[in-house]
């Protein structure tokens, strides 16, 4: 934990990971400072300010002083996140220059940089007492570092870089939640702050594919992959791809190998 010196300074309080597992929940609760949450793995819901969001991996959530707020993890994929606590009325001001509030504390798709920025916070967690000054001082120039990411990323009043590459971090996204069966196209949209129309030009210039056609060849691929080097039951093969009926599974995957999941098995199985 960091000392807090000035009420005006920026203080770093926490830097820590969770992976949650069952029930587990937190809230509904209050807290005294900022708290930005990132997802790792999985998905969860965060509520605040009365609406509910859906939050999966590679999207931070935004907890502000005083406001109640509630989040918990999805039973079948439940996350693992790391976070960040803080004070300072500094804060206010750098959080001004991105798009994020209490209306808005969820974030779009973040890239690979910001993400990378927020894990190497993190791991100065282990040396921020005060006799390891250069580390505190590491931790500070990072989380600055955050913020002027996020708000060149997520502009408050100018347009996201996002949009400049939105097919390959949309494809990203889908990489990292495609087994996860409540995905849609109109998710992901809404998760880059874009509408479908918009998503579907995208990936059409420049992937050649529509976002629903990208979705379904990446989960047969994974399909076909577990199908050829386990004995796991089509069943499972379905839910593990991001289908929750089996039957379905098996008519899309027919419609697009020519053959069924156990015909595939037959042919293709390696050594297991």
């Amino acid at each position: 934990m960091y000392e807090n010196t000035n009420a005006s300074e920026l203080t770093l309080l926490t830097l820590s990971t969770h992976d949650s597992s069952g029930k587990y929940s937190c809230g509904p609760i209050t807290r005294d400072c900022y708290i930005i949450h990132l997802v790792k793995e999985g998905k969860g819901i965060f509520k605040c300010n009365g609406k509910a969001y859906e939050v999966s991996a590679g999207q931070m959530f935004f907890i502000f002083p005083d406001t109640l707020v509630e989040y918990y993890p999805n039973e079948a994929s439940p996350w693992k996140y790391c976070w960040i606590e803080f004070i300072g009325t500094e804060t206010l001001r750098l959080i001004s220059y991105t798009l994020f509030g209490l209306n808005n504390p969820v974030t779009p798709f973040c890239d690979k940089k910001i993400r990378d920025i927020f894990f190497e916070l993190c791991l100065t967690n282990g040396a921020s007492s005060t006799s390891e000054i250069s580390v505190c001082i590491k931790a500070k120039g990072l989380f600055y570092l955050l913020m002027s990411e996020i708000a060149a990323a997520f502009p408050s009043e100018h347009k996201s870089r996002y949009s400049a590459d939105l097919p390959t971090l949309a494809a990203e996204f889908i990489r990292n939640n495609y087994y996860n069966p409540d995905m849609s196209v109109e998710g992901i949209a809404d998760s880059f702050c874009v509408n479908r129309i918009s998503l579907y030009r995208a990936f059409k210039k420049k992937l050649n594919i529509s976002p629903a056609q990208f979705i379904i060849k990446l989960r047969i691929e994974r399909a076909c992959n577990i199908l050829s080097n386990t004995s796991l039951s089509i069943k499972t093969v379905a839910y593990s791809v991001g289908y929750n009926d089996p039957l379905y599974f098996s008519k899309i995957f027919s419609s697009n190998m020519g053959m069924s999941p156990s015909e595939y098995r037959q042919r293709n199985t390696r050594t297991i």
